[in-house]
């Protein structure tokens, strides 16, 4: 299991730089980080969700009561989850990586 559930207040990783990148590329636009995970949240207020689209020291807020939560549990993707799934949405208001991105961090924008 990883630990991409904890918020991270490193000056180098505000500006891009990720030591801890298990895939050890830590490469991609800017030197961003782009290993992605399948994460399971859990809010305070009792809402729970899963994601396929959980990046390491990233938060996604709950759409119930708007709190920033960090991944419990994540771990690697396996093969068959890499692909978006179509019929479920990307709550990209919510997601500390789009609105880093400036776009949906579902689209592969190279």
């Amino acid at each position: 299991m990883s630990h991409c559930n904890t918020e991270h207040k490193n000056e180098k990783f505000r500006k891009g730089w990720v030591p801890w990148c298990d895939c050890h590329l830590n490469t991609g636009l800017n030197r961003d980080h782009h290993c992605r995970y399948f994460g399971s949240f859990e809010c305070p207020c009792g809402r729970t969700w899963k994601s396929g689209f959980t990046w390491k020291f990233m938060s996604q807020d709950c759409t119930r009561c708007g709190k920033k939560c960090y991944a419990k549990d994540c771990r690697d993707l396996e093969k068959s989850e890499q692909e978006v799934a179509k019929d479920k949405p990307h709550h990209e208001a919510e997601c500390e990586k789009c609105k880093k991105l400036g776009h949906n961090c579902t689209i592969n924008r190279k």
